[in-house]
């Protein structure tokens, strides 16, 4: 769901060790988890699901109109003429470039819909976890991917998706000016 940069994850694996080792209280949280398994966050994915859906099939009947013209192509190649066939085959050819558009608009369309639901969705999670680390002396939290190794103890991740349950019950309202370049995780990484 997120991409973490190399250079962050280099950071936070060097981060922890020091942290610890100054007596600082660490935590491990699994944002993957928090997000699918959350209320808000599984309203998100609904939402997602259904406007793919609608995607497919646009672009399912899109498909077949593509396949029942290559058929009549094929199958009108034995009576017409060379003209005539270059002609069909020329108009079935951008036909096929504007389906391969479509598609790729489609794929646009699908991520700046992601964008817009995940993006104020990870914002109010960022604040559920700085608001639980405050409250409960956490000098650092970290996303439970970047570490190899950890002490089931230092797993907070059941205890933020219940207070971010309690904080969101619901989606937020999409973010209209997201974009795909936005989507990069909580805390910004």
């Amino acid at each position: 769901m997120r991409r973490f940069s190399v250079a962050f994850l280099a950071l936070a694996l060097a981060a922890a060790p020091a942290a610890m080792a100054a007596g600082n209280k660490v935590g491990l949280i699994d944002l993957q988890k928090v997000i699918t398994k959350s209320t808000a966050g599984q309203e998100v994915m609904q939402e997602l699901k259904g406007f793919g859906t609608q995607l497919q099939a646009k672009m399912g009947s899109k498909q077949d109109k593509l396949k029942k013209e290559q058929q009549e192509l094929e199958k009108n190649a034995k009576i017409e003429t060379q003209a005539q066939q270059k002609k069909a085959q020329e108009t079935f050819k951008s036909h096929v470039q504007a389906y391969q558009q479509q598609a790729q608009q489609a794929q646009q369309s699908f991520q700046q819909k992601r964008a817009s639901l995940m993006v104020p969705l990870q914002a109010k999670l960022d604040d559920v976890v700085t608001a639980y680390a405050k409250q409960h002396g956490y000098d650092l939290i970290l996303d439970s991917q970047a570490a190899v190794y950890n002490a089931p103890g230092l797993d907070v991740t059941d205890a933020i998706l219940k207070a971010f349950n309690k904080a969101q019950p619901h989606a937020p309202a999409p973010d209209t000016s997201a974009s795909p370049a936005q989507l990069q995780g909580p805390g910004g990484h």
